[in-house]
C-alpha cells in the first residue's frame, strides 16, 4: 500500500513549485518557534516553493498548562494525526518539515514522522531546545525509548539544527548519521528594525528584558540586578516584556518588585503587541537576558538588530551569537553581582555601548537576516528534492 501511495507524487520535472508541508505552531501563543514558522510562511521562499502550514500544537499558553495536560494532549493527538494524514492526501507534499521541541513534543511529532515515511515523503526534523536538555531527556529514557528516539531521527532525511552545539549530542551520544545534519540558524525580519531608530534618547538609560516571566529566563535575577543598581545610586528605568512562564510567575515578579520598593524603577510590560515590543527595543540602551536555559533566543537577535549591547549567559546558542567584549558580555547563570558589574560598565561608557551596538547590527545583517537564512532553506530544500528524485529514478529503473 505504501508503494502505491508513494506513486501519488509526481516527479520534480513535471510539477510546478515543489510543495513543503510545514508542521509547526503559530501564534497564539507567541513564542520563538511560532515566530519562525510565521516568518517562513510569509517569506520570499513562497516564490520558489509552495509552503503550506499544518498546526502541530494547541493554542493554549504555557501558563494555562498543568497536571491535566498529559490527558488533554492524548485526547488532542488523535484528531491531529487524522488531520495530518488528510493533509498529506490533499496537498501531496514533496517535503514535510516538522518543527519540534523535546519531551512530549518530540514524542508527538515522532508520530508525524512515522506517517510521513509511510507515505515515502522526504522529512526534515527541526530540534528547538537546548542540546543539554535533550541529552537529559534521552539519558533518562528507558532502553526501548532510546532505540525509538534513534530510529525516528535516523528515519528522517534531514535533521535541521539551529546551532552547532547540537552536533555532538546527536552524532556521538545518540548515533545519528552526520550526513543527515544541517545547521540553519534562527533569523529575524530586519524590516521591522531598520525603519526607525531612536538615537539616544535623552533622559535616564533604559535596561530591557524580553522573555517569559519566570525563573528559567532569569527574570528574578534581573530584578535583583535592578535593585543593586538602585542601591549604588544609578538613575535608570528597567523594562520587563513577556508573558508569564507558569501560572503565578507574574504575581511573584510583581510582589518581588513591590517588596524591594522597585516600582519606580521597573516597568512590567507583560504581554504586549509586537509593534510595542519593537518600540521598546528601539528605546532601550542595554539588553539583559540572565537565562538559565536557552535554545536560540530570538529576543537576543532582535536586541542586536536594534543596536543594543547584550549581557546574557553562555547557554544554548547564545555562546555562538555573543562575543565577549565585542558585542556584549557573557556571565554564568545566577551570578547577579557579575551581571551588575557589566551593566555598570555599559551605563558608564556610552562609546562602548555604541561600539557593541554597531557590531551587533553588522552581525545580524551578515548572518541572521531573513534573506540570508532563506537561502540556506532554499539550498536544503533543493538538495533533498534532488536526492529524492535520484532515488525514485533508480527505483524506476
Amino acid at each position: 500500500m505504501a508503494s502505491k501511495i508513494a506513486k501519488m507524487g509526481n516527479t520534480i520535472e513535471n510539477r510546478g513549485k515543489p510543495t513543503i508541508l510545514l508542521a509547526g505552531p503559530l501564534p497564539p501563543p507567541a513564542g520563538g518557534i511560532s515566530t519562525i514558522v510565521s516568518e517562513l510562511l510569509q517569506s520570499e521562499l513562497q516564490n520558489d516553493f509552495q509552503i503550506i502550514h499544518f498546526r502541530n500544537s494547541s493554542k493554549r499558553p504555557r501558563s494555562k498548562k498543568g497536571m491535566k495536560d498529559p490527558l488533554i494532549n492524548i485526547f488532542l493527538i488523535y484528531p491531529q494525526l487524522l488531520s495530518f494524514f488528510l493533509a498529506l492526501i490533499r496537498h501531496n507534499p514533496d517535503i514535510i518539515q516538522i518543527e519540534s521541541s523535546i519531551g512530549g513534543s518530540f514524542l508527538k511529532n515522532s508520530l508525524f514522522v512515522l506517517i510521513a515515511k509511510f507515505f515515502s515523503r522526504v522529512v526534515i526534523f527541526t530540534m528547538h531546545a537546548e542540546h543539554i536538555n535533550f541529552e537529559r531527556f534521552y539519558s533518562g529514557s528507558p532502553v526501548f525509548m532510546k532505540k525509538y528516539i534513534k530510529f525516528i531521527l535516523n528515519s528522517c532525511d534531514a535533521i535541521k539544527l539551529i546551532y552547532e552545539g547540537w552536533i555532538h549530542t546527536l552524532v556521538d551520544t545518540i548515533g545519528v548519521s552526520r550526513r543527515k545534519i544541517f545547521i540553519v540558524p534562527n533569523f529575524i525580519n530586519l524590516n521591522n528594525f531598520f525603519e526607525e531608530v531612536y538615537e539616544n534618547k535623552k533622559g535616564k538609560p533604559i535596561i530591557l528584558y524580553v522573555g517569559n516571566i519566570g525563573q528559567r529566563k532569569g527574570v528574578f535575577d534581573f530584578i535583583l540586578c535592578a535593585e543593586a543598581l538602585k542601591n549604588k545610586g544609578y538613575d535608570f528605568s528597567a523594562i520587563c516584556v513577556g508573558p508569564q512562564f507558569r501560572k503565578g510567575d507574574l504575581k511573584k515578579a510583581i510582589d518581588m518588585i513591590a517588596e524591594k520598593k522597585m516600582s519606580d524603577y521597573i516597568i512590567m510590560a507583560n504581554e504586549i503587541s509586537r509593534s510595542e515590543t519593537i518600540r521598546y527595543y528601539k528605546m532601550a540602551d542595554i539588553f539583559v537576558l540572565p537565562s538559565y536555559s536557552e535554545c536560540f533566543p530570538l529576543s537576543i537577535l532582535e536586541a542586536m538588530a536594534a543596536g543594543l549591547p547584550i549581557i546574557s549567559t553562555p547557554v544554548g546558542a547564545i555562546r555562538e551569537i555573543v562575543e565577549e567584549n565585542t558585542n556584549g558580555f557573557l556571565i554564568k547563570p545566577g551570578a547577579v553581582e557579575k551581571f551588575v558589574e557589566k551593566i555598570e560598565i555599559l551605563l558608564n561608557d556610552k562609546r562602548l555601548r555604541k561600539f557593541m551596538g554597531i557590531n551587533n547590527k553588522s552581525k545580524i545583517k551578515s548572518n541572521y537576516s531573513l534573506n540570508k537564512i532563506a537561502q540556506k532553506y532554499t539550498n536544503l530544500y533543493n538538495l533533498l528534492l534532488a536526492q529524492s528524485f535520484k532515488r525514485r529514478s533508480l527505483i524506476g529503473n
